[in-house]
Order: C-alpha cells, then sequence, then structure tokens
C-alpha cells in the first residue's frame, strides 16, 4: 500500500484475559449539533494532513462546512470533493486524534472498539479506525494498527473484503498486511463494531465480534493514540483507488460522503495467567443439614441452613473435612440446592468481590436440583449467596492453579461430544457395562471408558468432562460417580426426587485401570456424554484454563440482538459470537458456562449446544419436560470462529453466563 494506512476496526489480542476491564476513554458522540469534545480529541495529526490525495480538514474552525460534527446517528465523518483551501488540488477529509496515548503493558491489554455506520458506498473511498504513533517530530517512520474498510471492495455482487495493517517502527508505504474476506451476510450500510485488542505480543483484528485476522509479528510496543478518519487514496494504491471519486475544482460540484460513528470506548483489559487442573478425590465442603453433617463440618461449612439473603463466605484452606491448598485460583464444585420454599436463586462467586448477577443454580418449583460450576477464588475464598432460605451442599472434585515451572500440567482436551453410555434398552445397542439393562437400586457400575466401542476414548486421562443424564422410573435420591476402586464418597452428581429427566454436567476423577464408578441410589436409566477429558500436556493440542469474572453475556428476554432477543422458537438453533457478546478472546478453544432454560411452564425436553460449523450432536445439555426453569453448567468446544449454537427443541428463554474459557 503507497498511502499512510488507515482503518475502522479493533485488534484483539492473543494472551487470554479476565472480564474486569476499565475503561479508560469513551465518547458516546450523544449531543446533536456539537462538535468533538476537546478534551478527549486533539487537532493536531502531525504529518497525517494529507492522506494520499486528501487533506484533513481543521473540524475545530468555528463555522465550516462539513467538520467532525454529532448528528442523531452520531459523529459525522465527511469527506468533500472540494477543497476550499486549496480549490481543485484535493479532496476535504476529516479526521480526530484522542489526547491520550495507550500502550499494553506485560499484565493488560489495550482494546479499541468503534460503532460506525457508512452511508455510502461510492468507490474510492476508505474509512478509518485505527492506532498510529511516530518514535519523534520527523516521523519518518512509525508504528501502526489498523482496519481498513475499502468501499471499493464492499461493492454488491462481488466478495466482500476489509484490509487489515500492522507496522512496527516501518517507513510509511511499506504495507505489513492484506486484504480478508468479511463473515458472510455482512451489510456494509448498517452499523458494525469494529475492535482492536492489543498486546504486546499479538494483534487480532474482529467483526461484530468475529475473528477477521491475527498477528503475532510487527506489534507496536511504544505509546499511540487512537485515530479515526475518512479519505481518498491516491491512484497508487489501485485496491482503495477509483477515478469516480473525482476532485471538485468549484464548491458548486462539491459532493460529500459521510459515515457515521456512533461511539469510541478503550479500555484496558487484564491479562489472567492460565491454570493447570488438579483431581480431588470427590469430597463433600459444605453439609448444611445437622442430620446428616456426621463428619463434622463445622463454621461456615456446616449448620444452619442459610437464610433469606444470606451469603457465606468459605475459607476452602480451613475446612476440617476436605481442605483445597492455596494455590487453587478457581474449584469444581457442585452445588446441590435443597430450598424450604421455592429459592429465586444461589450464586457462588470469589470471596470478597461484589456478588455478580449470576446463578448458579436455581429452583422456582421448590425441588432439590443440582448444579456445577468452575468459581474462581479470592485468596482461598468463595461465597455462596443465596435469595431464600435453604440447604445448601457443595462437593469439590478438583481445583485449577497456576502452572509450575518444570512439571507437567493436567490440561483439557476437548472432543466431539459423544454417548458413552445409555442404559436404555429402547435406544441402546451399546453393550454392558455401557449399554442395558437399567441400573437397579443401590447398583455400582464399572466403566472403562477407552472400552467404549462408540466412542474413541484414549488411555492415560486422569479426568473426564461428562454429561450425565438419568431418566428414573420414579424418585432418584442421588447419583454418583468417583474414581474407580476408590471407596465411594459421601457426595451426589445429581438427583431427581420428583422422578425427573434431568442432567448435569461433571468433572470425574478417572480410577483403577482407567475407570469410574457410578452408584444409583434408586432404581434409573443414566446416559453418559464425553465431551472431553484431562491429561498431561502434550505441548501442542491441550488446553489451559482461564478464569473469567462471572458474567451474562447472552439473554434472550432482551431487546432483539445478536446477544439477545427474540425467544428461541420450537427447533429454532441460533449461532452465538462470544467474542462479541462476552468479551472472550479469538483464541479459546473451550469455554465453560452456565445455560438457565425458562419454558415458562411448557414442556422443553432438550437444549442442545456445540460448536458452529459442526452437525448437532446426539447429546442434550440440559432438559425441562415439566416445563420447569433449569440452570446447568457445560464445557463445551468453540468453533475457530469464536461462535457457538444453541438449538432448543421446543420454546424457550435461554440465559447464558461465562465462567471461563480454555485456551494453549
Amino acid at each position: 500500500m503507497k498511502s499512510l494506512p488507515i482503518y475502522l476496526g479493533f485488534a484483539l489480542f492473543g494472551a487470554a484475559y479476565c472480564a474486569q476491564v476499565r475503561t479508560s476513554f469513551e465518547d458516546q458522540f450523544l449531543v446533536q449539533g456539537q462538535k468533538l469534545d476537546l478534551n478527549k480529541w486533539t487537532t493536531d495529526i502531525g504529518n497525517a494532513s494529507f492522506y494520499g490525495r486528501t487533506q484533513q480538514q481543521d473540524w475545530i474552525t468555528p463555522g465550516a462546512s462539513g467538520i467532525f460534527a454529532v448528528d442523531a446517528d452520531g459523529a459525522r465523518l465527511v469527506l468533500n470533493t472540494f477543497n476550499p483551501t486549496g480549490p481543485g488540488q484535493s479532496l476535504y477529509g476529516t479526521h480526530g486524534k484522542t489526547r491520550t496515548t495507550y500502550l499494553p503493558t506485560a499484565d493488560t491489554a489495550i482494546e479499541l472498539t468503534a460503532r460506525v455506520q457508512l452511508k455510502t458506498i461510492q468507490r474510492g473511498l476508505v474509512i478509518g479506525i485505527y492506532f498510529l504513533g511516530c518514535p519523534d517530530a520527523a516521523c519518518e517512520r512509525h508504528d501502526e494498527i489498523d482496519i481498513e474498510l475499502l468501499t471499493n471492495k464492499l461493492q454488491p455482487g462481488a466478495p466482500l473484503q476489509v484490509q487489515l495493517n500492522r507496522y512496527a517502527d516501518d517507513p510509511f508505504g511499506v504495507g505489513n498486511g492484506g486484504l480478508v474476506p468479511l463473515p458472510a451476510g455482512f451489510d456494509p450500510l448498517v452499523a458494525h463494531n469494529w475492535t482492536i485488542r492489543w498486546s504486546l505480543t499479538r494483534i487480532d483484528y474482529l467483526v461484530d465480534g468475529i475473528l477477521l485476522g491475527t498477528s503475532t509479528t510487527k506489534v507496536p510496543t511504544r505509546p499511540m493514540p487512537a485515530d479515526i478518519n475518512i479519505w481518498g487514496p491516491a491512484a497508487d494504491w489501485p485496491d482503495a483507488y477509483h477515478a469516480s471519486l473525482a476532485i471538485s475544482p468549484s464548491s458548486a460540484g462539491n459532493q460529500a460522503y459521510v459515515a457515521s460513528v456512533r461511539g469510541v470506548t478503550i479500555k484496558e483489559v487484564p491479562i489472567s495467567k492460565r491454570l493447570r487442573f488438579v483431581p480431588m478425590t470427590p469430597c463433600r465442603l459444605m453439609e448444611t443439614r445437622p442430620e446428616y453433617n456426621f463428619e463434622g463440618r463445622t463454621g461456615s461449612f456446616g449448620p444452619p441452613a442459610l437464610t433469606q439473603g444470606e451469603t457465606r463466605t468459605l475459607n476452602l484452606n480451613a475446612s476440617n473435612v476436605c481442605p483445597v491448598p492455596l494455590i487453587a485460583r478457581a474449584v469444581f464444585v457442585n452445588c446441590t440446592l435443597l430450598p424450604r420454599g421455592g429459592v429465586d436463586f444461589v450464586t457462588a462467586y470469589p470471596g470478597g468481590e461484589l456478588k455478580p448477577d449470576t446463578w448458579t443454580v436455581r429452583s422456582l418449583d421448590n425441588q432439590i436440583v443440582a448444579n456445577t460450576s468452575i468459581v474462581m477464588v479470592n485468596d482461598g475464598l468463595m461465597s455462596v449467596s443465596v435469595t431464600q432460605a435453604a440447604d445448601l451442599l457443595i462437593d469439590i472434585a478438583g481445583y485449577f492453579a497456576e502452572v509450575l515451572a518444570g512439571e507437567t500440567s493436567l490440561v483439557f482436551y476437548p472432543m466431539t461430544p459423544c454417548r458413552v453410555a445409555d442404559t436404555r434398552t429402547v435406544y441402546s445397542m451399546q453393550p454392558q457395562p455401557f449399554g442395558p439393562p437399567t441400573m437397579n437400586a443401590g447398583e455400582v457400575r464399572r466403566m472403562r471408558f477407552p472400552a467404549s466401542t462408540d466412542c474413541a476414548i484414549p488411555v492415560g486421562a486422569v479426568a473426564y468432562s461428562v454429561h450425565v443424564t438419568v431418566e428414573p422410573p420414579g424418585p432418584l435420591a442421588y447419583m454418583t460417580l468417583w474414581p474407580a476402586a476408590a471407596t465411594q464418597p459421601n457426595v451426589s452428581n445429581i438427583n431427581s426426587f420428583a422422578g425427573r429427566i434431568l442432567t448435569n454436567h461433571q468433572i470425574v476423577p478417572v480410577g483403577a485401570n482407567n475407570s469410574i464408578d457410578v452408584f444409583a441410589f434408586n432404581r434409573t436409566d443414566v446416559i453418559i456424554d464425553i465431551n472431553g477429558y484431562f491429561a498431561a500436556d502434550n505441548g501442542s493440542t491441550g488446553l489451559y484454563y482461564y478464569p473469567l469474572t462471572q458474567a451474562r453475556f447472552f439473554d434472550s428476554r432482551a431487546a432483539n440482538s445478536l446477544c439477545g432477543g427474540p425467544m428461541f422458537g420450537d427447533e429454532i438453533t441460533r449461532s452465538i459470537p462470544l467474542i462479541a457478546c462476552a468479551g472472550m478472546p479469538p483464541e479459546a478453544r473451550a469455554v465453560h458456562f452456565t445455560a438457565t432454560a425458562l419454558p415458562g411452564g411448557s414442556p422443553m425436553p432438550f437444549l442442545t449446544v456445540w460448536p458452529t460449523g459442526q452437525g448437532r450432536p446426539n447429546a442434550s445439555m440440559l432438559n425441562a419436560f415439566q416445563g420447569q426453569t433449569v440452570t446447568n453448567s457445560d464445557l463445551v468446544p468453540v468453533a475457530g470462529n469464536g461462535m457457538l449454537d444453541v438449538f432448543a427443541y421446543r420454546h424457550t428463554h435461554v440465559v447464558l453466563e461465562l465462567n471461563g474459557y480454555f485456551a494453549q
């Protein structure tokens, strides 16, 4: 590219990050008829006063036409074909630069996001949002990260493309990037969110949360302000130039081309450290029922029941029954709720922090229900809060800790979901122990997963990630899964006192001969779907865990949007961009999240979640045959574009909340 590059968009860094961010710059351009806020923006654009054949006008001058003003659609980027400062010599564009410069650190990335709508796709225009910095006043070399919207590449009937570039101490005019395709269905004339997340080691480019490209070379490491502009390149950039965008010799022939900027934000995003998995013998951390607390739990771990609105903080290392090491940064727990009347929800979250607006488990209909979660801990503390009075049981099966130099880490290997066991005679042709007959009351069945004829499960796993579904003919007090040949622990994985078909996700440590044991207190069928396993890091395909501050990222009860409504209809699949909706980095290859189905009393047999682009698996994430509100967690692989598909068999509202993700 021959001209000084600019782009509209954002860069997304490859290191993992937490959801705890700080907004350091924001301008939503809400006051119509006014110019830009000079406390945030500056007119000083250095030697960038000309871009190609375009002079960038002084948009501060009172009364100047077409300046960067605010109207009902936001801030106006205007390119005039007549330049009053040099009639007939150049185009007249618009440019703004933030007063503040930005630079990532080892612990934070910088995220620039702009929402922009093109008002025209007249050929020959370039609209840009970018970082640009020069090391000295001469500015013969520069740093830059940019996406450029070239209207030449946004024409109907042709493949839609966008230009991505990056520069690090490079001379102007030396391109490091190129054109990449835009997502299917992209409409250039509607508003889109473009973001740059920039770390010291990587840049990623996205639109509406969909990854466009990534670079780990030519990453700037000096401070830069953010810029926005519109311009017309010269003929020496043929991909962007077009003769129909002609310079007007007089004001009478002026043509004005507009793009609207509906908001610009810049955030500092803390980078999270990757965590390894450490399995534990399943153990009951918390038991608030005095008649069942025979192991003698004391303090916050034991009785009495929680009262309405109570929050209880657990010092996990201080447990007198199953202490959790202080190195734990997150724990995998199964929370069983025993309401004393309906309970709106229970929330488990890091101790000492504000309670997030999320649900760990719900029981509006006064049933005993269980759900798992991966919960961050803060200096060994985890808090639980209830909306109404209830007993609460918390079982732990492992934790996540920082990687130790020189030691082999246990990491996650995702699999295409596969049904490893199904005891229902009418549906299953699998041999024992994975198939029929139905499990009897009090039966223990040992399953060696690598012996499955239906699923390719390797030898050497230390824990399995599975969905356990029970289909009892009557009440099922509980089912327990644990490492084979070990003593059966005093824990439960799923309960169905009302005889309902229910599902719960579990991480089950593996025992002797790569096997697990399954116990049913009452007669029931059981279906087990595997979607991955934990094993030693092979240095190439294993995934570490990156915890996030829990946050709701999708709610179909909200206004219609990518991350909101409408309600799911019967047999509807929706693709959800996790990068846009949850702020998840594009290198994530699996996510741990909580899903709540709210069918409003209408039967909703199952909900399924899987990576976009793959076929829908024969597996269910949750079941609500009685139309009840159901909350379940899951650990699901993610497509390379950061997308998940969600399928509801019958109409329901769906709420999704992110706990963390897995990446290399």
